[in-house]
């Protein structure tokens, strides 16, 4: 049917939905009806007329149909019933593997605080506070370790540790808001506190009283936070990887599934701390009877969260999650065309993680050596002593002499390999493979930064990153079109003449993101671990600091990747606001199958 004929059969029946729109008394199934109707007509629309203004005027239409008929719906005692009976165990279903993620996180967590605990006897204090074990270990000499359970009344402590492990809950969903990063950072760090906790009584023969004391209430506690960081992951996912929907949009499901999954916890938690306030303090009941009670609180987490989920799954009873949003663009990356900062962002993210198998198998040569390099200058005092090489990586970048003029020319022929590795992706390989002007540009791009480094000193890394844009887009642009260097180059100078604002807003943003997850990352997973092997094997400082360089190195080879990629997005934008190449080739394409 042609869109002139679909817009004549169904006008005067989206004229009345707007007039219903604008009513003030609204009957919920009237616009239900509506709602119906319009998204077939969306879909329709959405198949045979996908870039015509009648799918944004039927998406407005069904949007709108939507607030009106969310915003007169009541909530009933039904809906509480369907929530718990099928809507959170599928969401506990549907991100299994998010919820999964935050259990190994947590558990490994944990071992790292048992096995730190029990090598380095300080641990404890430095996690739990020094008055904290003080006070715990007087209990222990008066003969009742689990006093702290007893210090409050009943009613009091059980509004003050629901108030707290609320608290707790909400703030490991709302970290996931940084990339999901925040909210393994929450659960590293509880999973710590938890296993040097439990190892603290081991340490003092009291296993069996602590741990069934403990887990009384801690096993809904601690299943309750690792659902909330799933919850928390369940945010990140979505923000990192929007699939057929715009960031926010995307951002936005997630955050509501999350929220629902974080609202559905709420009353365990409450539960927890009403045994934690009640019954936990009660240490004289006999083991069996505790050792009962847990189980049964563990057999509830399983069965609830677990099984539940996968029998409604079996049986085809899952809830149907609504979207409420209408995806714009397919998730597949269309090159020619113009895209917004979030959209160019966006598609790099997805083409990065198209290839970044490729890439750890060009590039994982040169983590090695940057570990080697930098455990071997340790190893012979070559640099000050510091606590972290990740500052000093950044001093002697920014602020370089003649005594760390030798690791900056060692860290640049790193990084010339790893910029030598970029043209092995795809998008470059099947074009052309310039191996010799590519080595000279490399290396006048290295001595650029160099003198950069030594002259402006803090300024040094601000021309750095710049550069590196700058450059890749130079690659990209080598790819993409047949020249010398010396017209490539002249090539893109008039590209980003008339898209430098562009150039810098995509730049921006994606410095900040890569420098976030770079402090997270860095300041808990990867130090995390070597804290963990340093404790429990022994390692010299030279290997540790090694193994943390390997780490940065194989971090920006990631980044490196992602600017090629977000490099690529903005050369196709630009050349589509320039010069209009995907228009001109529809219009030929049309011609000619005419």
């Amino acid at each position: 049917m042609r869109e002139s004929s679909f817009i004549d059969q169904n006008k005067k029946k989206w004229k009345t939905y707007e007039a219903l729109i604008a009513r003030e008394d609204q009957d919920p199934e009237t616009l239900h009806q509506a709602f119906v109707e319009i998204t077939d007509d969306l879909s329709y629309a959405q198949t045979f007329y996908p870039n015509r203004s009648v799918r944004f005027y039927l998406n407005s239409i069904a949007q709108r149909l939507f607030y009106q008929l969310t915003r007169t719906r009541r909530f009933t005692l039904k809906d509480l019933i369907q929530f718990w009976t099928f809507q959170l165990p599928t969401l506990s279903y549907q991100y299994r593997k998010e919820l999964r993620l935050s259990l190994l996180v947590f558990s490994f967590a944990f071992i790292v605080g048992v096995f730190s605990s029990y090598h380095d006897p300080n641990f404890v204090q430095t996690i739990l506070g020094s008055e904290y074990v003080q006070m715990t270990e007087d209990n222990i000499a008066q003969g009742d370790p689990m006093a702290v359970y007893k210090s409050m009344n009943e009613t009091d402590m059980f509004l003050g540790i629901t108030l707290n492990n609320i608290l707790v809950s909400i703030r490991t969903f709302l970290m996931g808001i940084f990339f999901a990063f925040g909210s393994l950072v929450i659960l590293f760090y509880n999973g710590v506190m938890v296993g040097s906790f439990q190892y603290f009584f081991i340490e003092h023969s009291l296993f069996r009283e602590s741990a069934l004391t403990i887990w009384m209430h801690g096993t809904i506690e601690i299943s309750c936070i690792i659902i909330a960081g799933g919850a928390g992951l369940i945010m990140g996912k979505h923000l990192l990887f929007p699939g057929t929907f715009t960031r926010f949009q995307s951002f936005k499901i997630g955050g509501i599934r999350g929220l629902q999954v974080l609202m559905g916890i709420l009353p365990l938690v409450t539960l927890a701390a009403f045994i934690e306030g009640f019954f936990t303090r009660h240490t004289g009941t006999p083991d069996l009877i505790r050792l009962l009670f847990i189980g049964l609180c563990l057999a509830f987490v399983l069965w609830y969260f677990v099984w539940y989920p996968n029998y409604l799954n079996r049986s085809g009873r899952l809830a149907q999650l609504p979207t409420e949003i209408t995806p714009l663009f397919a998730p597949n990356i269309e090159l020619q065309q113009i895209k917004s900062t979030d959209r160019i962002i966006g598609d790099a993210l997805l083409a990065t993680r198209q290839t970044i198998g490729q890439s750890f198998k060009s590039q994982w040569a040169a983590w090695v050596t940057v570990g080697l390099a930098i455990g071997v200058m340790h190893h012979l005092n070559v640099f000050d002593p510091v606590d972290e090489p990740f500052f000093q990586l950044l001093g002697v970048i920014t602020t370089p002499d003649l005594y760390s003029g030798w690791y900056v020319i060692t860290t640049c022929g790193i990084l010339w390999w790893l910029n030598l590795t970029i043209p092995l992706l795809q998008p470059f390989k099947t074009n052309q493979l310039k191996t010799g002007p590519l080595w000279l540009a490399s290396g006048i791009f290295i001595l650029f930064w160099i003198g950069f480094s030594f002259a402006a000193k803090p300024l040094g890394i601000i021309m750095l990153l710049l550069m590196v844009t700058y450059y890749y887009f130079m690659l990209v642009v080598w790819s993409e079109e047949s020249g010398t260097w010396m017209q490539i180059m002249i090539r893109t100078k008039n590209l980003l003449h008339n898209n430098l604002n562009r150039f810098v807003t995509v730049l921006v943003p994606l410095l900040l993101m890569e420098l976030l997850v770079l402090f997270l990352s860095y300041f808990t997973i990867a130090k995390g671990i070597q804290m963990m092997i340093s404790w429990n094997i022994g390692m010299n400082d030279a290997t540790s600091k090694g193994l943390l360089a390997v780490y940065i190195a194989f971090l920006s080879s990631v980044f490196l990747t992602l600017h090629y990629q977000a490099c690529r997005m903005m050369y196709w934008s630009f050349m589509e606001l320039n010069e209009a190449t995907g228009i001109k080739s529809d219009v030929r394409k049309l011609f000619t199958d005419a």
